[in-house]
């Protein structure tokens, strides 16, 4: 009698002469829980077969481990710059001090801050239809996991705190943060990324840099987000 496990995907049972392995974490799964052809599951199944099979988890994590790599090359770049400015004191390079960072950036990462939106009354519960709406207004982001929140302990009628929108992906936010000028519903709003006080003080740095060159008399310059992070670009290119 074959050995019958459980599928890593839906949990069912699956008899081990028909099912498939990922050739990283070994888990068992159905062969219609992999997400291949039925010509890919034939090659999976070749007694001589040349290639590999992932699952979803494991190509996930991959992902996301050459994302944080990305995340601390960047980071290592910018407290390079900071430290040459004199912008850091000693102990916010230090290792725990990066870790914490990279683990801050993360948690953000799905954020976007909101200035300008009027609030009625400190509990207003028209902050999520506000964002609903503007989010609509020019993503088709699925607005039904988003939560709001103020930023700021006392209610101010003289100016509206900040407000935080929590997104199900950072993917979502840098949807929002690429379209923000095609927003035309409210007026003087402005949208930013959820940003850490060293990225603050890396983004303050750099716009220091970029007056210096143009009182140098470079022309054209510019600071553009790329792939998340700021940098001093010329517009000609």
């Amino acid at each position: 009698m074959p050995l019958i496990n459980k599928c890593s995907v839906c949990n069912d049972n699956v008899n081990a002469d028909k099912e498939i392995s990922c050739d990283k974490c070994k888990l068992p799964l159905h062969s219609t829980c992999s997400g291949l052809s039925r010509s890919e599951i034939q090659c999976v199944f070749a007694k001589d077969r040349r290639v590999s099979y992932f699952c979803n988890k494991c190509i996930k994590c991959d992902n996301e481990v050459i994302e944080l790599k990305k995340l601390i090359m960047d980071l290592k770049l910018q407290i390079d710059e900071l430290k040459k400015s004199n912008c850091m004191k000693k102990e916010e390079y230090s290792p725990d001090s990066i870790v914490h960072e990279v683990f801050e950036r993360q948690r953000r990462a799905n954020n976007i801050v909101i200035y300008n939106i009027e609030e009625s009354d400190p509990q207003s519960a028209n902050d999520k239809t506000i964002a609903t709406n503007l989010i609509k207004e020019i993503s088709n982001i699925d607005t039904g996991n988003i939560r709001v929140q103020r930023l700021g302990k006392q209610f101010n009628n003289d100016k509206p705190r900040p407000l935080k929108i929590t997104l199900p992906s950072s993917a979502d936010a840098i949807q929002i943060l690429k379209n923000k000028h095609k927003i035309k519903s409210l007026n003087n709003i402005n949208i930013k990324q959820d940003q850490t006080p060293m990225q603050l003080k890396h983004l303050a740095n750099l716009r220091t840099k970029l007056k210096a060159r143009q009182d140098n008399g470079e022309k054209n310059l510019t600071i553009k987000y790329i792939y998340g992070q700021p940098q001093i670009i010329s517009l000609k290119n």
